[in-house]
């Protein structure tokens, strides 16, 4: 194996070093696996990841957004590294619970200037939102004020300052180290100079034994930074996309993610919708995808879709008698596709479709109750265009099962644009029964 094969996959594991050590650990891709399982250096970093976080008393408990997180610093390895470049990356770890604990380009910048050190410790103390840690990113990415009207004076006064603030001068490049030749150690190292001094150059001999399979490897790392950080504090743009999905702390949250994935291994699913105040439902909706059913429920009119069959059966309200139809197969397929996780539970249809800039955040409940603790609360915000090209700014908020990561109440609403505040309008209580339970549901309704 050559050096420039070992250092790639050498960074390529340090994004998943959290994972190995988590309960996430069978997403970590295989070749990764056997190489940290094999590799000296790696199992230094691991050891020393324990050491650190058993101080802490730090779960390993990560999110995607925090493998995204890593990844982007990672991005930046081989790259001269100013303040400027890692400006917008501050706001990210000052957000409680998002430390990194191992050596990243970023995190080595920090730890040589003591200006960005500085700085760090000025953000963690305003004890600011997730969402206003997002913003400054944002205006630490853009270098412009954006949303002036989230933060009071000071912390308005003390962000704008940091913004045109000039960088140290002290400019840092991290590089794996070759574990075929240097000595044992830190399986890394990093350049230190200033503005005026260029940073120590590639030997040449490390140069000479560079192939085209070399370039290949290494490369892309550059040809991506391009194209995604222009400039590179631009990286905070796509971090706080992935970051602000998550709750403050990486030991309570759950990632938007998770729920999809646990929708995904849902067969049956209730759901009965409210206007957000009102006792009496407006609609329920029953689904079995092992029956391959969806029951509607409006008033007392019900209406049952049975893929198997291919029928449509409606009765109830005035209907005297079961009127059936016959389906055509494009209404069975436009069935069957609403029958498909998130069960339209969720506002998109993925993970993927989530807007840039959307924030997921915890919410503190108000209430008290034996239950309350198996029970957590989030809120998705996002900005989207409606049909007229007006930008519109929405609320979903989600009750899950903190043990199995599933729905139990989604309330959906949207800003006002008189008051400005965000209004929940619709409530939407769910439940998952069993296909037996489906199947009484479907008899008691007559069809």
């Amino acid at each position: 194996m050559s050096t420039s094969e070992i250092e790639s996959i050498c960074q390529k594991s340090m994004i998943y070093y959290y994972d190995y050590l988590s309960s996430a650990r069978d997403q970590v891709p295989d070749d990764v696996c056997d190489h940290i399982a094999e590799c000296a250096y790696c199992q230094q970093e691991l050891l020393s990841l324990k050491q650190i976080d058993s101080q802490s008393d730090t779960d390993f408990t990560l999110t995607s957004a925090q493998t995204t997180h890593l990844e982007l610093h990672f991005a930046l390895a081989y790259q001269p590294i100013k303040c400027s470049t890692i400006k917008a990356f501050l706001p990210v770890l000052a957000i409680p619970g998002q430390q990194v604990t191992i050596a990243t380009p970023v995190t080595t910048h920090l730890e040589h200037c003591s200006r960005c050190s500085e700085e760090l410790k000025t953000l963690k103390e305003l004890d600011l939102s997730v969402l206003q840690y997002g913003l400054v990113s944002q205006m630490f990415s853009n270098h412009s004020i954006e949303s002036p009207e989230a933060f009071s004076a000071s912390q308005m006064e003390v962000v704008s300052e940091m913004l045109n603030r000039p960088d140290s001068g002290v400019v840092t490049c991290f590089r794996l180290k070759d574990p075929l030749k240097d000595e044992p150690g830190e399986s890394y190292e990093v350049d230190v100079s200033t503005e005026d001094v260029p940073l120590t150059k590639q030997p040449e001999s490390k140069r000479a034994e560079a192939t085209a399979h070399d370039t290949i490897k290494v490369q892309p790392r550059a040809s991506k930074q391009r194209r995604f950080l222009r400039p590179l504090a631009a990286a905070a743009v796509l971090m706080i996309a992935a970051l602000l999905l998550f709750q403050n702390s990486p030991l309570q949250a759950t990632d938007i993610g998770q729920i999809y994935e646990a929708l995904k291994n849902v067969t049956n699913v209730s759901m009965t919708q409210y206007d957000v105040d009102e006792p009496a439902p407006i609609q329920q909706t029953w689904m079995s995808r092992s029956l391959g059913i969806k029951l509607y429920k409006e008033q007392e009119r019900f209406t049952l879709w049975d893929i198997e069959n291919k029928t449509r059966k409606i009765y109830g309200n005035d209907a005297a008698q079961i009127q059936s139809t016959m389906l055509e197969q494009d209404a069975i397929e436009t069935v069957a596709k609403t029958m498909d996780a998130p069960y339209g539970l969720l506002p998109f249809k993925n993970v993927s479709e989530l807007p840039r800039g959307a924030v997921w955040e915890k919410v503190q409940s108000q209430e008290a109750g034996p239950d309350i603790e198996k029970t957590e609360i989030y809120n998705l915000f996002w900005t989207q265009k409606s049909a007229t090209g007006n930008s519109v700014d929405y609320q979903w908020q989600c009750h899950i099962d903190a043990a199995t990561k599933c729905p139990l109440k989604i309330m959906w609403g949207k800003k006002n644009p008189d008051t400005q505040n965000h209004e929940l309008t619709t409530r939407i209580e769910i439940t998952y029964p069993t296909q037996g339970q489906v199947r009484d549901i479907v008899e008691q309704a007559g069809l």
